[in-house]
């Protein structure tokens, strides 16, 4: 029956060590994600800089949510 036990608990462990790791990476991705739409809004607002558009503000609201999105998936 020890044997059960020590068995169970190093599956546990295991088991623990995975879903950390699991976690570790979903988070990864997710902070890669938001930096992706965080440079893609940024490139927007300089593409529309250089040739003075009008709707800047529009440009800026995109970029100013995919802050505070990245803000929000790298606070600790």
């Amino acid at each position: 029956m020890m044997t059960m036990d020590r068995g169970s608990e190093r599956s546990r462990r295991r088991r623990a060590v995975l879903d950390d790791a699991r976690r570790k990476v979903e988070r990864a991705l997710a902070v890669s994600e938001a930096a992706d739409q965080l440079a893609a809004a940024a490139q927007d607002v300089l593409a529309g800089a250089e040739v003075e558009e009008t709707d800047r503000d529009v440009r800026l609201e995109t970029l100013r949510a995919a802050l505070a999105t990245y803000r929000a998936r790298t606070a600790t």
